[in-house]
Order: structure tokens, then C-alpha cells, then sequence
């Protein structure tokens, strides 16, 4: 049976992860999990309208989400 790690956030809750350290920590504790790479999925939830979301900037959460798919090779859906 195949299953699946869902991470699920919303945008603002992406951009906290970013700026406390947790994305960084999770994403370390999803990798040293026994599940495979192409079974990790984050689904982030909310469209990019603002320019700030706390201290994070649009650019920066673009840039996760896109790091988050090429260099950690997971999934994400939004």
C-alpha cells in the first residue's frame, strides 16, 4: 500500500513557517522519514494577492514554493 505525508498550509501560515524556522524543520524531519520523496505532498492553500504577508514577501513564498519542488522534489499542489 502506497501512502502519502500531506503538509498542509495556508499562505500565511507558509510565510510564518519561513520566518520562525518551522518550514525548515519540518521539511528535515519529512526527509529523514521512511516515506519517498514523490510521496511527500505540500498543499498550500490561498492565492498570492498581497505584497507582505508579515515580514515575508511575495517573492520569497514564490521562492519556497519553487524550492520546495525543485531542490526538495516534492510535490505542490495549490
Amino acid at each position: 500500500m502506497n501512502r502519502h505525508i500531506i503538509e498542509r498550509k495556508t499562505i500565511k501560515d507558509l510565510a510564518s513557517s519561513i520566518q520562525d524556522g518551522r518550514l525548515r524543520e519540518q521539511k528535515f524531519r519529512i526527509t529523514g522519514s521512511k516515506y519517498p520523496q514523490q510521496n511527500i505532498i505540500f498543499l498550500v492553500e490561498g492565492t498570492l494577492d498581497e505584497k507582505l504577508y508579515g515580514r515575508i514577501d511575495k517573492k520569497t513564498l514564490q521562492g519556497s514554493i519553487i524550492n520546495t519542488m525543485l531542490r526538495d522534489n516534492y510535490k505542490v499542489y495549490r
